[in-house]
């Protein structure tokens, strides 16, 4: 009995020094850094008195809560930290040589990588950010990803949720499960080429790619939420990759001295396409572009609907109104075709340059207006609905093209608006009529 007892008591005492050193253990990976070595530049990480006593080791907390610029020039080896806050302030990580911060735990913080909106990260030269399994990051305020670098959010259960702005240099891992551009966070493609990441993007998030030379970036090929090409940097033709779509808005801003060209097939946009730049439907096949709402070409700007050889068609469909400040052309052999099928009443406002061979069908029983003045040198086909042409307006068939269409009636026809009181009229207008031929010109006044 009193050798159970001994025995006894000295298992209580092993157990009590094992949860103790268990206890401290857990103490010290839970430890809380936060920065006090102040702004500027040349900072040391490792430098105690940096953040109050002593460095940082691995499985703490690391805060940042300093208002200003704060830029690292000696960073630690690669290290794994439980969690990085950047509350406010701009930090800036620079190594002297090739390093990873893993950030995360096994039960981890929510998150355990956090920027704030107010606040700004870079990783400069020699930096990487991983998050490990299980972790989770809210990136609310700017992320800058530099040459070089890399922010890895593709572990098993990683949850990365982007709502803030994302400037990428480098390279980004993710899929769709792990990477989340949440509604509003702009992602910007600051490289030539490269890889746009996968991810989820939300109806309205945004894909800006600024940084385009002469290459195309891979991971082009997702569903998008907003979409917009800013590169004044283009100095080559530069081919989408296939397979994209947008749920909102696609945008050329600026493409340089060249020109975005769509992939062959077909690219669906969900609401409104902005031309500024130049853009290309058809280049070396058929190519169609949709667009769910209003379309607008502006200023010096160029939609070139089929650059492609004899043969090749480049289609616009357009559900909502058109307008053209710019230059709408077919600079191939092939020939070009817009479509007007919404559903809604439609107005196609010419006031730019109209070149080359365009085709024309109205495919809306709501109704399309052109409404200024228009020559169209290819065909016009009316497929369904009522062509209105204003008083004061007159579009012209240039080339004798016998107007489309069969079945012309009082729901199908060409409206030649009269104003009852100033007497202007609207005219349609047929050039180069051949002799030989028979014209059926189904103008009425939307009735009759």
């Amino acid at each position: 009995m009193i050798f159970y007892l001994l025995n006894q008591k000295s298992f209580i005492i092993t157990l009590m020094i094992v949860i103790l050193f268990l206890f401290g253990s857990t103490a010290c990976l839970a430890a809380t850094k936060t920065w006090a070595g102040g702004t500027g530049g040349g900072q040391n990480w490792t430098t105690g008195a940096n953040w109050g006593g002593t460095a940082p080791v691995a499985g703490d907390d690391i805060v940042f809560n300093t208002a200003g610029t704060i830029t690292f020039s000696i960073m630690p080896a690669s290290v794994s930290y439980n969690s990085l806050v950047i509350m406010q302030g701009t930090v800036t990580l620079v190594a002297g040589a090739n390093m990873t911060l893993t950030i995360g735990a096994t039960n981890p913080p929510d998150p355990n990588f956090e920027i704030l909106g107010v606040a700004i990260l870079s990783i400069g030269t020699n930096v990487n950010i991983t998050l490990a399994n299980n972790a989770n990051a809210r990136l609310s305020g700017d992320f800058y990803i530099g040459t070089g670098c890399s922010f890895n959010t593709n572990g098993s259960n990683v949850i990365t949720n982007a709502y803030g702005s994302i400037f990428n240099q480098g390279t980004i891992n993710g899929s769709i499960s792990t990477l989340i551009f949440e509604d509003g966070c702009a992602y910007r493609h600051n490289q030539n080429g490269g890889n746009i990441p996968t991810g989820t993007w939300m109806l309205n998030s945004f894909c800006i790619l600024t940084g385009l030379t002469n290459t195309y970036p891979s991971g082009g090929n997702q569903a998008f939420g907003n979409f917009t090409c800013n590169s004044p940097t283009m100095t080559a033709d530069i081919t989408m990759a296939t397979g994209a779509s947008v749920a909102m808005d696609f945008q050329i801003y600026n493409t340089g001295t060249a020109r975005l060209i769509m992939a062959d097939g077909t690219f669906t946009v969900g609401r409104d396409l902005v031309i500024l730049a130049s853009l290309t439907i058809s280049n070396t096949a058929n190519g169609t572009l949709t667009i769910g709402r209003d379309a607008s070409i502006s200023g010096p700007a160029t939609l070139d609907l089929c650059s492609a050889g004899a043969g090749n068609i480049g289609t616009l469909n357009v559900a909502g109104s058109f307008t053209n400040f710019g230059t709408l052309t077919v600079t191939g052999t092939g020939s070009g075709a817009i479509n007007f099928n919404g559903n809604a009443a439609q107005n196609f406002n010419q006031f730019g340059n109209l070149l080359s061979t365009v085709d024309f069908t109205i495919n809306n029983t709501a109704g399309v207006t052109f409404s200024s003045s228009t020559t169209i040198n290819g065909s016009l086909t009316l497929t369904n609905g009522v062509l209105t042409i204003p008083a004061g307006t007159t579009l012209t068939i240039a080339n004798g093209n016998v107007i489309g269409g069969t079945g012309f009636g009082s729901s199908k026809h060409i409206v030649t608006e009269v104003n009852t009181g100033s007497g202007a009229k609207g005219f349609l207008r047929i050039n180069n009529m051949a002799a030989s031929t028979p014209y059926l010109i189904p103008v009425g006044n939307g009735t009759s």
